[in-house]
């Protein structure tokens, strides 16, 4: 049972965090639709993926579940970790590459 105006999105979040992580649309009823399209009794939704897509930050204004909603959170603060990861590692071989020299 779905709260009212659960979306593709939170759909795809419940079934599974990295299906909901990669969701970029799905089928319902054989026509596609949008991860914004809200969710009624007894539709019939084929989530579609793609392996390059990224949660972002705009998706927690498509969602109605909290559990989609701290995937999505979760998702974003694990992006924003590695890219911070990935800058301090760039200054430390700037660093001590200007330290050989």
């Amino acid at each position: 049972d779905r709260p009212k105006g659960a979306t593709v999105l939170d759909f795809a979040f419940d079934i599974h965090t990295h299906v909901g992580a990669a969701c970029t649309g799905a089928k319902i009823g054989g026509r596609n639709v949008s991860i914004k399209e809200e969710l009624h009794n007894g539709d019939i939704v084929n989530i579609i993926t793609a392996k390059t897509q990224k949660p972002k930050a705009d998706w927690l204004n498509y969602v109605v579940t909290a559990k989609a909603r701290n995937k999505i959170k979760a998702c974003l603060r694990e992006e924003e970790a590695k890219v911070a990861r990935f800058g301090r590692e760039e200054l430390c071989l700037l660093y001590t590459s200007d330290a050989a020299d």
